[in-house]
């Protein structure tokens, strides 16, 4: 890791702790940690994407690095146990990262990913064709934007590749680009969509703009309209158009990937583009939805 990401990681942990106020009194187990057993923590190869079938792999990797780690520490949980996870790595957050080899991105990643899914209902909502100020979305300046960044990164904005992926962290600058507006100044609130700059702050740029998941929440109350599919199908290719967005998501219906429809191919298939794979030329039938997708109608 560079000087540079790891003085960002320093200031990205920094700002958690204090804007989150961790208690760091509730003591784990004193179990000793034994160097050989830490040779578990210093794989770090679910952060590297190659193709697109890394990207769930890469997801399902973290989920099960946090359940290890808990266990290891004293714990006991499961993967599926997302309350009782994220109590422990909060009320143990300071010890967690004194463990040698210890990943610190992927602790960051999950209490801000899967803490959003804990707190709020995530129902499928009733959603309604609507006449807003944000029926100004121009489709084709969100995919002329997603065609000039997919590969070369915009620096005005902060890249989260080393922290979990900047797959809804780019989309989002897609919608913004294409006209839809930002939305409030906390960064934990879910009915806020913002970012400011381009540091890796989570106080500067809000769990909706830069997770997967929080994104899906935001989205499922303010695009368009939105609708669940189990495949592809001639339904799913009717609705989605270019410049909609698409959520894929894992068995636990969390959304661990985000992409944005850029072209049809002549077989009636999706064209997407996105980050963490970085593409602009790739078939939506070639990732894995085990628990199916969303398609976001943005206008």
């Amino acid at each position: 890791m560079k000087w540079n990401q790891i003085f960002n990681l320093i200031l990205l942990l920094k700002s958690y702790n204090q804007d989150n106020n961790i208690n760091y009194n509730k003591n784990i187990s004193n179990k000793k940690i034994n160097k050989d057993e830490q040779i578990i923590f210093n794989n770090n190869k679910n952060l590297f994407i190659e193709n697109i079938e890394d990207i769930y792999n890469s997801f399902l990797e973290k989920i099960d690095y946090i359940t290890n780690i808990i266990n290891f520490l004293g714990g006991s949980t499961h993967k599926k146990n997302f309350e009782y996870n994220i109590n422990f790595l909060e009320e143990n957050f300071e010890k967690i990262l004194m463990i040698e080899n210890i990943d610190k991105r992927i602790i960051i990643w999950y209490i801000s990913e899967v803490k959003y899914m804990i707190n709020y209902d995530d129902k499928d909502f009733d959603v309604k064709l609507y006449d807003t100020i944000e029926d100004y979305y121009n489709p084709q300046n969100a995919v002329t934007y997603a065609n000039t960044y997919w590969k070369s990164y915009n620096k005005a904005y902060a890249n989260w590749s080393n922290y979990g992926g900047d797959c809804a962290n780019f989309i989002s600058q897609c919608l913004r680009a294409g006209g839809k507006i930002y939305e409030g100044s906390n960064p934990r609130d879910l009915s806020n969509w913002f970012s400011k700059g381009n540091k890796n702050n989570i106080n500067l740029v809000s769990a909706t703009h830069r997770g997967a998941n929080a994104f899906k929440y935001y989205w499922k109350k303010n695009a368009y309209s939105y609708k669940k599919f189990y495949k592809e199908s001639e339904e799913s290719f009717k609705y989605g158009n270019i410049g909609d967005v698409i959520s894929l998501l894992a068995e636990n219906d969390m959304a661990y990937h985000t992409l944005i429809i850029v072209n049809y191919t002549d077989n009636n298939e999706f064209i997407v583009a996105s980050h963490t794979l970085d593409t602009n030329s790739s078939r939506l039938g070639e990732y894995l939805f085990p628990n199916g997708f969303i398609v976001y109608k943005m206008k």
